[in-house]
């Protein structure tokens, strides 16, 4: 039996047609017929891989949204990415509610950023459509609407496309804008499919959902008046950082040959505004919420990312660097006491008001073993700035050095 003949190209049917129907007008029709199935059959294969791919896109999108819901700042940047890099745009921009209590939604700006972030009150005629109709503008389907000068903005910044994040409720009412994404044209300048927009659909419900999560833990671990963690998140971060230089110190002794790694230190720094209560009973409570603010702010601009500022109690500051050693510790807590002494608070009534902050510095495990004798020795290091004229650093390795040569 003769083996059956391998059609390896086009052409190569076409002449294998002719050679068994040459006489017949219905060869042209069959071969119509099977080039059109065969290109049926390559379009199902790329809806069907492309279905597979939204699907993939959609929970690997979940499981790492999920996975950055608890820092703001992850969660943004991967929410960004993931619109940039799934639907091909050259232009990401991202709006959302600073708080809960937020009256607009504010363009997330790179941290270097020296531009002031835009600003869309959420009661603009545009914040109020989006959060009705729960689907994405595009601007220019609406020539009368497009007048609306925050959609005018955003066409100015190279938007087309306006996503809402909508945080649906179970109840009638309970929906709400939390903010908006707004993508440029793609790199392809093609319109935007039907597919994508469900895609863009299924995406930014998420992203509301996470983003609203996001606001009830960020809300529970920020001081609302300054903005920097909470005592609470204090407490428990610092524990965290002992805890692990504890084992890494742990780890250290066990294999004496190991090179030593700043991971077993911890280190504390505490900070209270000099003569505050002068500025409450001077100025007034909000001139008084102004400096603690202001002081906030500067002490977290100025450590690192993995350090965290938090208020610790009135006037009082806490600051946690973990992998920090007493001798790099001092230079960190002379540079935030310089940078306070510089620090201007603009007031209305008064004027640029200036003032002076006392540090108090301890480390583990130089100065303490546990979490109570370290802010025990801090305190005690913040006292003795104080005691000996303010708007000074003191270590408590200082003062137990002092104990050591007085006794």
């Amino acid at each position: 039996m003769a083996e059956p003949t391998k059609i390896e190209t086009r052409e190569h049917f076409k002449l294998l047609l002719d050679r068994l129907l040459p006489e017949s007008d219905e060869k042209y029709e069959i071969f119509e017929y099977l080039e059109m199935e065969q290109q049926r059959e390559r379009e199902l294969d790329r809806a069907s891989k492309k279905q597979a791919l939204d699907f993939t896109t959609i929970i690997e999108s979940a499981k790492q949204i999920a996975k950055k819901t608890l820092d703001l700042g992850k969660f943004e940047a991967y929410t960004i990415s993931t619109f940039r890099g799934q639907f091909g745009v050259m232009k990401v921009l991202f709006f959302r509610q600073e708080t809960f209590e937020s009256p607009t939604i504010k363009q997330i700006k790179r941290k270097n950023s020296k531009d002031d972030p835009f600003e869309i009150s959420l009661e603009s005629e545009l914040c109020l459509r989006l959060a009705e109709q729960n689907k994405p503008y595009r601007i220019g389907s609406d020539p009368e609407f497009d007048k609306c000068k925050d959609v005018q903005l955003l066409k100015m910044l190279g938007a087309e496309l306006v996503i809402p994040l909508v945080n649906s409720g179970d109840r009638p009412g309970d929906s709400f804008l939390k903010g908006v994404i707004a993508l440029g044209p793609k790199f392809t300048n093609q319109a935007f499919s039907s597919d994508e927009l469900k895609l863009m659909a299924l995406l930014s419900d998420m992203v509301a959902v996470s983003l609203n999560n996001a606001q009830l833990y960020h809300k529970s671990i920020i001081d609302a008046l300054t903005q920097v963690y909470s005592r609470g998140h204090f407490d428990a971060h610092l524990h965290q950082e002992m805890a692990r230089a504890s084992r890494i110190r742990q780890q250290m002794a066990a294999t004496p040959k190991r090179d030593p790694t700043s991971g077993q230190f911890v280190s504390l720094i505490l900070v209270d505004i000099d003569f505050f209560k002068k500025f409450n009973d001077t100025y007034g409570h909000q001139t008084g919420d102004s400096v603690l603010r202001a002081t906030a702010r500067t002490l977290h601009d100025n450590v690192r990312d993995m350090d965290i500022v938090s208020r610790y109690g009135g006037e009082e500051f806490a600051v946690v660097l973990p992998e920090t050693s007493n001798e790099q510790v001092v230079v960190v807590a002379n540079r935030l006491c310089e940078a306070v002494r510089k620090m201007v608070v603009p007031t209305e009534e008064y004027g640029d008001l200036s003032l002076t902050a006392s540090f108090g510095v301890a480390t583990y495990p130089l100065d303490a073993t546990n979490i109570e004798q370290l802010i025990k020795s801090a305190d005690e290091a913040l006292y003795k700035s104080k005691e000996n004229g303010r708007n000074q650093v003191t270590l408590a390795a200082e003062i137990a050095a002092k104990k050591e040569v007085d006794g």
